[in-house]
């Protein structure tokens, strides 16, 4: 199947007055914790669970990492929600072992597991308790309701992608890279620069047809990238194949394993 490939810049909201321009969640999201949730009414597996927060929102299925967590089981209860899923999958009955779904590592420090969990002989996913706010094992084929997240950013009507204050503008022109990158500028923009696992869930899910787009990364490596705003390396890649060029390149809305990984591409060659 031929992918439409597209071109993706993104610009910058700043305002001088903070007074106009506030943080904000949107998709209809509520900020906890200086974080933006929304609970689905719907009962899903934990895989269909994840798959929607990404295609629907560009959002990631809830993980925790500080103290959001008693924050979220207070509102669990709020709303009269008993479980939630949680973007955590287990290989072994240990903390350790399991591992938070978009690359943040291990549960071990932020463990709120019960004293008879992780268990992987009861299921390798886990749920949140939005009575005690603990966690516990369970089968992934279980259907029960979810949360997915989003950053807060900066509020601006005008932008239909915003994401951590930045607006993210597709176009649909064929481009070699240089000419993606000039259209961009000369819209006061940038090639988009991607620093995390959650911005690269939200790039790969704007468009609703399978597809490429190129994204501002020169790599003189597979390891080592450059990126057209100059922004600084956080040190994220999602670069899968590096075989011909140095231009990126990401899949989006692909039904299968390759969605949102990196693939280089000579410069003079449209997308």
């Amino acid at each position: 199947m031929k992918l439409n490939t597209k071109i993706f810049c993104f610009f910058l909201l700043i305002s001088l007055f903070f007074d106009v321009i506030s943080s904000t969640c949107t998709n209809g999201f509520s900020e906890i914790y200086n974080n933006c949730y929304k609970i689905l009414p719907e009962a899903l597996t934990k895989a269909d669970a994840k798959t929607r927060c990404e295609r629907d929102y560009g959002a990631a299925i809830l993980t925790i990492h500080n103290a959001a967590d008693d924050f979220i089981s207070k509102y669990m209860q709020g709303v009269g929600v008993t479980r939630l899923w949680l973007g955590l999958y287990c290989d072994h009955s240990t903390p350790e072992s399991c591992l938070w779904d978009y690359g943040q590592g291990n549960a071990l420090l932020t463990n709120r597991f019960l004293s008879d969990s992780p268990d992987i002989s009861k299921g390798k996913c886990v749920y949140m308790d939005g009575k005690s706010g603990n966690w516990s094992s369970v089968d992934c084929e279980e259907k029960m309701q979810y949360m997915c997240e989003l950053p807060q950013t900066l509020e601006d009507p005008s932008c239909d992608h915003n994401y951590y204050g930045y607006c993210y503008y597709p176009h649909s022109a064929p481009l070699a890279f240089g000419d993606a990158q000039k259209v961009c500028t000369q819209n006061n923009g940038d090639l988009i620069s991607i620093h995390s696992e959650f911005e690269n869930v939200f790039v790969s899910n704007i468009f609703k047809t399978p597809g490429a787009i190129l994204i501002g990364g020169v790599a003189l490596s597979k390891d080592t990238i450059i990126w057209t705003d100059f922004s600084v390396s956080s040190g994220y890649n999602n670069i899968q194949s590096f075989n011909t060029g140095n231009c990126l390149f990401t899949n989006v809305y692909t039904d299968n394993d390759t969605n949102g990984f990196w693939y280089s591409s000579v410069a003079d060659k449209p997308l």
